[in-house]
């Protein structure tokens, strides 16, 4: 009762994150025939697996080559990388706690309920508002150095820059081994991008907009969305 709910999530994440991870890229990589360790035992695969989900989180160390890899466990990676580690840790990502509270609470209205509650805690609106603002933001400046990226570097695949800005964003510094082929401007892009998400998307965008509030309401009216 004495542990906090941010404790909490990490402690949570870290199994169900990691857990499903692991679970996924042992379908992709060992269950399937297209998999790169389909030749390895099961305690064998299991062990390099579970090293490269955990990895993702922030620490960039691999122990296979990842070009070897099936595509959905690069895309795996990629969504490992963007949520990232968690709130006041040394890692990057839109971190832990954001992916949660918006999960939890696209699932609160599903269900039709007023608050979005986490482990019988109400989270605040303002807390919801900023979750949504960082994923938001942050996959438009992913988006964004992607495409100046395949742009200026038109001679490596989409799929490497793609990865290599989300790597960058998340600062896990992985790569799909085109780091060293990126020019100087390519290089400025990445460099960008892990400042970005050391720092945070929201930090950067309030540097340059001012913060206030309204001082005339205006009526409220409803409008189609979806």
């Amino acid at each position: 009762k004495k542990i906090s709910l941010h404790s909490k999530l990490m402690v949570l994440s870290l199994l169900v994150i990691n857990g499903l991870g692991v679970l996924a890229m042992m379908l992709y990589e060992w269950v399937s025939n297209l998999g790169s360790l389909k030749d390895e035992s099961f305690f064998s695969a299991l062990h390099i697996v579970f090293f490269q989900v955990v990895t993702t989180r922030t620490a960039g160390f691999q122990t296979i080559d990842l070009t070897t890899m099936v595509p959905l466990s690069i895309g795996l990676m990629m969504v490992l990388m963007y949520i990232g580690a968690g709130s006041a840790s040394t890692g990057s990502g839109i971190k832990v706690t954001t992916a949660a509270v918006i999960l939890k609470n696209v699932w609160t209205y599903l269900r039709g309920q007023r608050e979005t509650v986490l482990m019988r805690r109400t989270v605040q609106t303002q807390a919801i508002q900023k979750a949504y603002a960082i994923a938001v933001f942050s996959l438009l400046f992913i988006a964004l150095i992607t495409t100046f990226l395949a742009l200026t570097q038109p001679n490596i695949s989409f799929i490497g820059l793609f990865f290599e800005t989300v790597s960058a964003f998340g600062t896990v510094g992985l790569s799909l081994n085109v780091t060293a082929e990126l020019n100087s401007f390519g290089k400025f892009l990445i460099m960008f991008m892990m400042l970005l998400g050391r720092v945070g998307s929201l930090t950067i965008l309030f540097t340059f907009a001012t913060q206030r509030d309204r001082t005339i309401r205006y009526p409220k009216e409803n409008m189609l969305i979806g």
